[in-house]
C-alpha cells in the first residue's frame, strides 16, 4: 500500500500538493454545510443541468484540482488560470457517489452561502477522497500537537513565576502556601514529569480541581461527518423534473446504503470496468 507516514503526507501536500484531472460538473448553493442528502439532490441538479447543455453540444469544463495544505484548488486546463480556490477551512463536507465512481462533490462556504461543488474525475474519484482524508486528520493532528506545545510552553512560564515569588518570599507563609497551593494555580497537566519543580498534593489533584477543560477537541466522530456518501446514475440522459431533483433516480441500493458515520461506502471499485467518455 501505499506510504501514509506523516512525513510522506507532509511532503505530499505541501506546496502545489497533488493534482488531479477532472471535468467541473457545476456548482450549486445550498441550504446547510452538511449531508448526504444534500449533497446527492444537488448533484442530481447539475448533471440535469449538463445533460442539458450537451443536448445543444455544449460540454463540460476541463479543469485539474489540486489537494494541499492550501485546500483545495480548481485551474482550468486550458488557459491554466486559477477558477476558484477554497482553503481546508471552508471545506464543510465531502460527498463520494457510490453509483458513480467518477464523481465527488463538496461543500464549502461560511454560513449561510454554503455551495456544493461537483467534479467529475478523469479516473476513479476514489484517490481524492483518501487524500483529502489524510490532508484533513493530518491537518488536525499537527494543530492539536501545536495547541499542546503551546500550553506546555505557557505553563512552563507560569510554573517559574509562582516558583521565583516563593524563592523570593518566605515560603511559610500561609498566604502564600494558599496562593500556590489552593488558589486554582494552574499547573503542568501531568505532574508526573521530571521539569516539575513541585508537586500537586495528590488529595487535591484526585478531586479534579485543577482540571482546566481543554479547547473542545474534534473528536473521531466529528472527523467521520466531514465525509458522506451520495449516489447517483453515472450519465443523466434527460434534465430531471425541477420539481422533484431529487426523486429523478432512486437506486435499488439505496435501502442498503452505509450509514453518514462510514467514512467511506463498502461498494468495491471495479478496477477493469473503464468508463466510457
Amino acid at each position: 500500500g501505499q506510504d501514509r507516514s506523516e512525513a510522506t503526507l507532509i511532503k505530499r501536500f505541501k506546496g502545489d500538493g497533488v493534482r488531479y484531472k477532472a471535468k467541473l460538473i457545476g456548482i450549486d448553493e445550498v441550504s446547510a454545510a452538511r449531508g448526504d442528502k444534500l449533497c446527492q439532490d444537488s448533484m442530481m441538479k447539475l448533471k440535469g443541468i449538463v445533460a442539458a447543455a450537451r443536448s445543444k453540444g455544449e460540454h463540460k469544463q476541463k479543469i485539474f484540482l489540486t489537494v494541499s495544505f492550501g485546500g483545495i484548488k480548481i485551474f482550468d486546463e486550458k488557459t491554466g488560470l486559477l477558477q476558484h480556490h477554497h482553503a481546508v477551512h471552508e471545506i464543510s463536507y465531502i460527498a463520494k457517489d457510490i453509483t458513480d465512481h467518477r464523481a465527488f462533490g463538496y461543500v464549502c462556504g461560511k454560513e449561510g452561502n454554503h455551495r456544493f461543488v461537483a467534479i467529475k474525475t478523469a479516473q476513479a474519484a476514489e484517490p481524492v477522497i483518501l487524500d483529502l482524508r489524510d490532508l484533513f486528520q493530518l491537518i488536525y493532528e499537527l494543530k492539536q500537537r501545536e495547541e499542546m506545545e503551546k500550553k506546555a510552553q505557557k505553563d512552563k512560564q507560569c510554573e517559574q513565576a509562582v516558583y521565583q515569588t516563593i524563592l523570593e518570599e518566605d515560603v511559610e507563609d500561609p498566604v502564600y502556601q494558599y496562593i500556590v497551593f489552593e488558589a486554582g494555580h494552574e499547573p503542568i497537566r501531568e505532574p508526573e514529569t521530571e521539569e516539575n519543580i513541585y508537586q500537586v498534593p495528590t488529595s487535591q489533584k484526585k478531586e479534579g480541581v485543577y482540571d482546566v477543560p481543554k479547547s473542545q477537541p474534534v473528536s473521531a466522530v466529528t472527523q467521520l461527518e466531514l465525509f458522506g456518501d451520495m449516489s447517483t446514475p453515472p450519465d443523466v440522459t434527460s434534465p430531471p423534473t425541477p420539481a422533484t431533483p431529487g426523486d429523478a433516480f432512486i437506486p435499488s441500493s439505496s435501502q442498503s446504503l452505509p450509514a453518514s458515520t462510514d467514512m467511506f461506502g463498502s461498494v468495491p471499485f471495479s478496477t477493469a470496468a473503464v468508463p466510457s467518455g
